[in-house]
């Protein structure tokens, strides 16, 4: 797994939940153009791919046998176009705004991880 590309994993049930409070806020309020414009949603924090995978890994209850899980260059991985080393996003301005935050993206892995060994998901 790449452990050069960093950026900021996001959890839909947590982007979908953001869009329909902005929705909601900006309906509430009618034709406000300061809510207009380009926002970043994303979950709190950043890791790499490689750090990913691994916090994914030790979640799981799934995983019963040892594993090994190499940190690479993405110079060396096949990738059908070039990634960027940092996609992390900042949402300051949507916190500032809307004073929505999503969660840290640990908490959604874990809760994503939850549902998904709990048959919630398929």
């Amino acid at each position: 797994m790449a452990d050069d590309q960093h950026g900021s994993p996001t959890y839909a049930p947590a982007l979908a939940d953001a869009i329909l409070d902005i929705a909601a806020q900006v309906a509430g309020r009618g034709a406000d153009d300061a809510a207009w414009g380009v926002y970043h949603v994303a979950d709190g924090g950043e890791t790499d791919w490689h750090g990913f995978a691994e916090a994914a890994l030790g979640l799981s209850r799934r995983v019963t046998r040892d594993y090994s899980l190499n940190a690479v260059s993405s110079k060396v991985l096949p990738v059908r176009a070039p990634r960027p080393a940092n996609a992390t996003l900042w949402c300051g301005r949507l916190k500032e705004r809307f004073g929505i935050a999503l969660p840290e993206w640990r908490l959604s892995l874990a809760d994503c991880v939850r549902r998904i060994e709990g048959g919630e998901v398929r």
